[in-house]
């Protein structure tokens, strides 16, 4: 696929798309580095139809950093904010899983989710929703407030261990 490159020398080798949205899409990308270091990364782009819109690419900016300032085990880390190939990109940790849509969608899944697993993850999702409201700020110490616009089942990974 495509090849981008970062600033610091970091390099990225587009394997493939992961996820699309209204305003962006998440691709699984090899990064690597002068150094030789390399990882696999997930890297959400502005989709070219919104990349001129203002809002929306301050939308993108300010969801980069908030949640570089969050840490928490259910939460996403986003590593960076880059411009690549002139376009806004957002360096993410990549989760390895599947959309809990997958799992919980009958046409796709014959097995029934037994009820304590939805439960479970329900819990986990709405502890991950505190955590971003109360978490204090690491400029300000008050709490970050952050309300998440878009919590649905797509939104939400699975990984092959279960968390």
């Amino acid at each position: 696929m495509e090849q981008g490159k970062g600033g610091s020398g970091r390099q990225f080798q587009f394997v493939r798309c992961i996820g699309t949205g209204g305003f962006g899409e998440v691709y699984l990308a090899e990064m690597s580095t002068s150094s030789g270091f390399t990882k696999m990364v997930a890297v959400k782009l502005l989709k070219d139809s919104v990349e001129n819109n203002p809002n929306v690419a301050e939308r993108m900016r300010d969801e980069a950093r908030l949640l570089g300032m969050l840490r928490h085990r259910t939460i996403v880390r986003a590593d960076d904010l880059i411009s690549l190939s002139g376009r806004i990109a957002v360096i993410m940790e990549y989760v390895p899983g599947c959309n809990w849509s997958l799992v919980i969608h009958p046409q796709r899944n014959e097995h029934p989710v037994p009820p304590r697993v939805v439960l479970d993850m329900g819990h986990h999702v709405a502890n991950a929703l505190d955590v971003a409201f109360h978490r204090p700020s690491s400029v300000t110490g008050k709490p970050l407030e952050v309300l998440h616009r878009d919590i649905k089942p797509g939104n939400i990974r699975l990984t092959p261990d279960g968390e």
